[in-house]
């Protein structure tokens, strides 16, 4: 990301450098253009008007008062010189300069034709500006292009510090926050400070999920535990000659049988912890034949009953019978001797299921689906944390609670 970063920065600067550069060359060449053409124009314009005058009042030897006051008046260096054997009939250049004024690539020179009464011309009219006038306009207008790089330089400067105050100074904290698994503080107005937002609940997030774990491990690691030492006890106990050889071998059974229990909880709890939306195959599934089939499980002196005002449900059979199977297994282990099932699609989709047991130990009746809580007669106390897993990833709620027995409703 700081590659990103400087790349970012470095791509910018370069742009606006470029753009500015670029802003400031154009205008430079078309003002400086745009100047050199209005002063020769003007140059030219001064020489017309001045061989005006000559022409009106011209005699070879004399050049006129107002002629001179107009030349005066212009600041401009002016030669009149005649065709005739170039002879200078007025100037107010000194006269060595003339012939290397006129020769010189460094002035530019507007022309004009003296004509006398006949119209024949005897003079040419020279209007000279020297290119250090055009180049100290050049100058000036180079100096406001200096100017405004300067400004552009102090610009950049500025964006390059908002850049990094607003942008890479947050966004800094936030890496580092990420690569550290530390929380990110920013202040509410900062731009950023939705995604620190977001950084923080995930943070927070993974710390519940390491919570999670680590206590999963310490109660599977004290439920594994349980048999294990049993079946210690048992061998050691059919050493002592304490057990028969059938009595510690069906001790041993069962135990094995726990632990291949929980074993196997604890992997459809973990895949379950994993499912994604797209993992879930919705179809439409016939729900009298899908809880017949189930009611299969349940004992034969237990009565079982099914209500239903709709003979579909839109769900994954998959997630749906994993669920189901948990929860009638769990009323069959607490029930008197009835279950009911219950599914409806008014106001919204929901399965009901009640047994008419004791109902739920108040103790756990708050935590009854988290990990490894179980009742007087569970087992793994894993089945209902994964049912609240599945349920929650097909996007539905599930609630237990006390009413003539204990009752698990889902909604979706």
């Amino acid at each position: 990301m700081n590659k990103l970063n400087r790349k970012l920065v470095i791509v910018l600067v370069f742009i606006l450098a470029a753009a500015i550069g670029l802003n400031s060359f154009l205008l430079y060449r078309n003002i400086a253009r745009l100047s050199n053409t209005q002063i020769r124009v003007e140059t030219k314009k001064l020489a017309d008007k001045l061989a005006d005058i000559l022409n009106e009042n011209i005699r070879e030897e004399i050049v006129g008062d107002e002629f001179k006051q107009l030349i005066e008046i212009s600041e401009y260096q002016v030669a009149v010189i005649s065709n005739r054997g170039r002879q200078v009939i007025y100037s107010n250049l000194v006269d060595t300069k003339i012939k290397i004024l006129l020769e010189s690539e460094e002035a530019y020179i507007a022309r004009s034709p003296v004509y006398d009464r006949n119209e024949k011309q005897i003079a040419t009219l020279f209007v000279i500006t020297k290119n250090n006038e055009l180049q100290r306009v050049n100058t000036i207008f180079k100096a406001a292009i200096i100017s405004s790089l300067i400004l552009g330089i102090i610009m950049i400067t500025i964006f390059l510090i908002l850049l990094y105050l607003l942008v890479n100074k947050p966004l800094k904290k936030i890496m580092y926050g990420m690569e550290h698994n530390e929380p990110v503080n920013l202040s509410k107005s900062s731009d950023w400070a939705e995604v620190a937002k977001v950084h923080n609940q995930a943070f927070r997030t993974r710390l519940q999920q390491k919570k999670t774990q680590n206590e999963f491990f310490q109660n599977a690691s004290h439920e594994l535990k349980s048999p294990l030492m049993n079946i210690q006890g048992y061998m050691e106990g059919l050493e002592d000659k304490l057990y028969s050889s059938s009595e510690a071998s069906s001790m041993v059974i069962n135990e094995s049988l726990r632990i291949k229990t929980l074993v196997d909880q604890m992997i459809r709890t973990s895949k379950a912890e994993v499912v994604e939306q797209s993992d879930i195959c919705l179809e439409t599934i016939d729900m009298t034949s899908f809880i017949h089939d189930l009611s299969k499980m349940i004992p034969k002196n237990i009565h079982f009953t099914y209500n239903s005002t709709e003979n579909t449900i839109f769900q994954d059979r998959t997630i749906l019978q994993i669920i189901m199977s948990n929860l009638i297994q769990n009323a069959c282990r607490y029930t008197k001797d009835s279950i009911e099932i219950t599914y409806s699609t008014q106001p919204n989709v929901f399965i009901k299921v009640r047994d008419n047991g004791p109902g739920i130990d108040p103790a756990i009746q708050e935590k009854v689906f988290q990990r490894f809580v179980k009742g007087i007669d569970g087992k793994t106390g894993l089945g209902l944390s994964m049912v609240k897993q599945y349920v929650e990833v097909t996007k539905g709620t599930i609630k237990a609670y006390n009413d003539g027995g204990a009752v698990f409703e889902i909604t979706w």
